[in-house]
């Protein structure tokens, strides 16, 4: 009734267990008359059915969903990854939206191998006509990577926390998954990109800063990867979260300053890293990392502005991913003669 009054411009997703599905049949009334009393159509009604449990009678429950969507109904498939057999499911039901599991969103920007498993199932997913909708979004960082693979739709509270009506994106947020979009299509369109429009915000503290405060950052930020160190907005080093690891798996956030001697960031910190310039193309700084002996895959590169002031970080990894995909769209030199 409320999503009634709301207006008709937005999919209502209701959710419901894949065994419950049976009872629907007992009703007097079915799901699409009792929507329609309330003013709604079912094509703007999306049944979730969640993934975590295990379906006794699968060929039963897909006889109930072909009777949702001879009724009108889309269906999705909620909690995809977590439960007993994902793409088993996808494929039999084919449903209009999977939802990815919080789990599988979580770090998603710092964990390779979630972002290998989660490309997949986007690819997968196009091939059978089904949009991807991430569940659990917390950080721009983590929103940045679904965008980067090719991830349309999203929920999480960075993006609205539950609530009574709907409430819409705040504008900042909105211009910030504009740009990212706008970058990874020109990635995939092979086009230049800056390195700049990658870089994600991090963490900048000054050379004084006592090591215990760093690491108190790492321990409370799992997707925090390097601390820049900076004195009056220029860029003198890099502390990554590998150099505290030992410290970190011996304590709690709340604990490990009292493990750390009483020494500051300067002592600590890298000398050797690769400094770019926001307005650099991504190949080339590329090419730079891959060419510095001193550079590897567990660093982060420190993007600076023209005034050479600290602007954000990039870790390496991310970088030679969207480098690697850059080249893989460009067009052949042939074409680029013509």
């Amino acid at each position: 009734a409320q999503a009634a009054q709301m207006g008709g411009k937005h999919l209502l997703f209701v959710n419901m267990d894949a065994e419950g599905l049976a009872h629907m049949a007992q009703h007097e009334r079915s799901l699409s008359l009792r929507a329609r009393e309330h003013g709604l159509s079912p094509a703007r009604i999306v049944v979730e059915i969640t993934e975590r449990q295990t379906v006794g009678d699968f060929p039963q429950l897909a006889a109930y969903i072909r009777q949702l969507r001879e009724e009108g109904f889309k269906i999705a498939i909620d909690d995809a990854g977590a439960g007993y057999n994902s793409l088993h499911a996808i494929a039999e039901m084919r449903p209009e939206f999977v939802k990815v599991d919080r789990d599988l969103t979580r770090n998603l920007d710092v964990i390779g191998e979630k972002r290998a498993l989660l490309a997949a199932l986007v690819q997968f997913a196009k091939q059978i006509g089904t949009s991807v909708l991430a569940e659990g979004s917390e950080t721009r960082e983590e929103l940045a990577a679904l965008i980067d693979l090719g991830v349309p739709y999203g929920q999480g509270y960075l993006m609205g926390r539950p609530a009574d009506h709907f409430r819409g994106v705040s504008r900042d947020l909105r211009e910030f998954i504009q740009r990212r979009y706008q970058a990874s299509g020109r990635i995939r369109a092979g086009q230049p990109v800056r390195i700049g429009d990658l870089m994600r915000a991090g963490v900048a503290l000054p050379g004084e800063t006592p090591l215990g405060v760093a690491a108190q950052k790492f321990a409370r930020d799992e997707s925090l990867t390097s601390i820049v160190v900076v004195e009056a907005g220029q860029v003198r080093g890099l502390l990554m979260r590998c150099q505290l690891d030992h410290v970190l798996e011996m304590a709690k956030a709340a604990e490990v300053g009292a493990l750390l001697p009483d020494e500051t960031l300067a002592l600590w910190m890298r000398a050797n890293l690769l400094l770019a310039d926001a307005d650099t193309p991504l190949l080339d700084v590329a090419r730079q990392a891959t060419t510095r002996s001193d550079i590897d895959w567990e660093t982060d590169v420190v993007v600076v502005n023209a005034q050479g002031e600290y602007a954000g970080v990039l870790p390496a990894r991310a970088l030679m991913e969207a480098a690697l995909s850059a080249v893989r769209h460009a067009p052949h030199s042939a074409e680029r003669g013509r």
